[in-house]
């Protein structure tokens, strides 16, 4: 495996080679220390995988896993509609809660005033879909 960083135009571009394949990530528009910076972590996990301290998962991209420094991604949150957010937020209530404050809590909701101590149970929900 090698690793090694090349300029197009504005932006830095990742380049590795794995088992004879190439695989390219662009770095963005970033300044050439944070490019070396992030060859240095790349390189560091490649020299891991060859010593056979670490495997790259064959369900992750290689890049993706390198440029995490050896970890898989962490998952990412869903945005959310307003619909799809009162939604959950009654389906958790539904489930704990007693029917007349349910009823309560879904005519707030429905009527546009949810109040803060309502929306708290949604921050940074993991939402699969």
């Amino acid at each position: 495996m090698k690793a090694w960083i090349q300029r197009k135009k504005d932006a830095y571009h990742l380049r590795v080679v794995i088992d004879g394949k190439e695989h390219q990530r662009s770095l963005g528009k970033v300044n050439a220390n944070s490019a070396q910076a992030t060859l240095g972590t790349v390189c560091g996990v490649i020299d891991q995988v060859e010593r056979g301290q670490l495997a790259v998962p064959s369900d992750v991209s290689p890049i993706e896993f390198m440029l995490n420094g050896g970890k898989r991604a962490a998952p990412t949150l869903a945005k959310l509609t307003i619909s799809e957010s009162k939604g959950l937020y009654l389906a958790s209530e539904s489930e704990e809660a007693a029917v007349t404050y349910l009823g309560s809590q879904t005519t707030h909701v429905n009527d546009g005033r949810i109040v803060q101590r309502a929306a708290e149970p949604m921050v940074g929900r993991k939402v699969q879909r």
